[in-house]
């Protein structure tokens, strides 16, 4: 029987693995047509992917409480975010 914990670090991996992709290919797009909007969109893409996989890390591993760790994560992503309305509104 699958236990909860193994489906949680299973769609942390699939996050990671989307989230790269999607990182990769905006960095590709971005060294191909020089658009910055690509780049950040890339960096904020990366930090929503690995924002949530470090928090989970720092729980399990580290030591960090679990509020901590969503606090990083929460970091993570609002960092992340503003980014990707960045690449969308600040670089024309």
């Amino acid at each position: 029987m699958i236990e909860l914990l193994d489906v949680l670090r299973i769609l942390q991996i699939i996050i990671v693995v989307l989230g790269g992709i999607i990182t990769y290919l905006g960095f590709v797009s971005y060294r191909k047509h020089g658009n910055r909007g690509m780049l950040f969109m890339s960096i904020g893409f990366a930090l929503i992917s690995i924002g949530s996989s470090v928090a989970g890390f720092l729980f399990e591993f580290v030591g960090f409480t679990l509020l901590e760790a969503v606090v990083i994560s929460a970091l993570a992503n609002c960092i992340g975010f503003a980014l990707l309305v960045y690449s969308i509104y600040g670089t024309k």
